[in-house]
C-alpha cells in the first residue's frame, strides 16, 4: 500500500514536486516567510486498517489569502508528506514558488507496481453491479494473468455516449434587476 502511495504520475505538470521533495520545500518556504503552522492529525478507521489524515493551513502574505492542505496516508509521515505536496503544488500553480530544479529520484511506473488485493463487501459489490446494469454498462473484464498489453477500463458504451461540446464565442454576463429598478430605468 505504501508503495502505491509514493507513485506519482503527474509530477511533471506540477513543477516536478513530489512526496520526496515537497515537505522540505514547504518547511523552507514557511521558515523564510516566518510562518508558524503545524500539521494536525486525525485517525480514521479501525485499528487493523487505520488511516491518518494530516491537515495544515496558513496565511500567505504574497497571495493575501490562506492556503489549506489535507491528505491521507497509512501512517503520519506519509500523510504529512502528501499534505505538504498538496500545499506546495498549490503554491507552485499560484506562482509563489518555482518548479523543482533538483534531480528527481527514479520512480517506479504503474506497470512495475505489484498488485494488491482489495476486498469489498458483498452488499457493496451487489449495489455497484446493480447500478451498472441500470445504466446498461458492462464492466470490462480484467484478468489476473500477466500481459504486456494495457487494459482500458473504458468501454464502448461510455465512448459512444461521449459528445464533445462545441466551442462557443465568449458571451456577456446577465443583469438581474427588480421590477422597481426597471421602472426607474424607463422613467429616466
Amino acid at each position: 500500500m505504501e508503495e502505491a502511495e509514493d507513485l506519482d504520475v503527474n509530477a511533471q505538470i506540477h513543477g516536478n514536486w513530489t512526496v520526496e521533495n515537497a515537505k522540505s520545500k514547504l518547511h523552507q518556504f514557511m521558515q523564510s516567510n516566518k510562518i508558524h503552522a503545524d500539521y494536525k492529525y486525525n485517525q480514521v478507521g479501525p485499528d487493523h486498517t487505520r488511516t491518518f489524515v494530516a491537515e495544515i493551513s496558513f496565511y500567505v502574505k504574497q497571495l493575501g489569502r490562506t492556503i489549506h492542505g489535507r491528505d491521507t496516508g497509512s501512517n503520519k509521515q506519509t500523510a504529512s508528506k502528501s499534505c505538504a505536496l498538496s500545499v506546495v503544488r498549490q503554491l507552485f500553480h499560484l506562482g509563489v514558488i518555482e518548479a523543482f530544479s533538483g534531480t528527481l529520484k527514479k520512480q517506479k511506473s504503474a506497470s512495475e507496481m505489484t498488485p494488491f488485493e482489495v476486498k469489498i463487501s458483498t452488499p457493496l459489490k451487489t449495489q455497484i453491479l446493480d447500478t451498472l446494469a441500470e445504466l446498461n454498462v458492462k464492466p470490462t473484464p480484467v484478468t489476473t494473468e500477466k500481459s504486456d498489453q494495457p487494459v482500458s477500463l473504458l468501454n464502448s458504451h461510455v465512448l459512444d455516449d461521449f459528445h464533445p461540446s462545441k466551442p462557443t464565442e465568449a458571451g456577456c454576463c446577465y443583469v438581474v434587476a427588480t421590477t422597481a429598478q426597471l421602472e426607474l430605468l424607463d422613467w429616466m
